[in-house]
């Protein structure tokens, strides 16, 4: 059954599927019997305000992630006008979430602009897997005690909980895209810090 168009009982298995929990898991975080839960999930039946928050809460996550489009439209524009810029922490940076729009989305992005004369920009330990891709001019990435040259279209690979810190080797600005893969993070621990 859909709530004004919208699916919720498709966006409940979605995201039961993506926590890796079974309709019994759940129903043990949330107190709901499985019975209930299947019904919602077939769209025989559609959640309570209560009960939604019951699941939401399950999820660590809003129960308003429920009715987002990004699940319902399967693709979503990030306007340049809509990214959210974040206050840097070091000067001569400028900090972009792309994907700040999207509530719940599996993945952020942020490009990362480094001025000619500025200082390291630190990328701390996280609970999920990065990528960071050189757009335009010349980085040092360093951790380990180890240093990795990066020109624009050279990517580097991070696992999770490893740290690094990016430097402009050049002299002009250098841009870098950092995508976090949040799927990556342990399960219903996505309080991970904003760097």
């Amino acid at each position: 059954m859909s709530v004004n168009g919208i699916d919720v009982g498709s966006r409940l298995r979605s995201f039961r599927k993506r926590y890796g929990l079974t309709l019994n898991q759940l129903s043990g975080k949330t107190g709901i019997a499985v019975s209930n839960l299947s019904s919602m999930e077939r769209g025989k039946s559609s959640p309570t305000l209560q009960t939604l928050m019951r699941i939401a809460a399950a999820f660590h996550m809003k129960p308003g992630a429920f009715l987002d489009s990004v699940l319902e439209n399967g693709i979503v524009v990030c306007r340049q006008s809509e990214a959210q810029e974040l206050t840097a922490s070091r000067p001569g940076h400028v900090v972009r979430v792309l994907t700040g729009n999207l509530p719940d989305c599996p993945t952020e992005c942020r490009v990362v602009i480094l001025g000619a004369d500025s200082d390291f920009y630190p990328l701390p330990p996280d609970k999920c897997t990065r990528f960071v891709y050189c757009l335009s001019g010349r980085l040092s990435v360093q951790w380990k005690g180890e240093t990795e040259r990066l020109l624009a279209g050279d990517g580097l690979h991070m696992l999770p909980d490893s740290d690094a810190t990016l430097k402009n080797s050049g002299s002009s600005e250098a841009s870098v895209l950092v995508i976090r893969d949040l799927h990556s993070a342990a399960p219903f621990d996505r309080n991970w810090e904003r760097y």
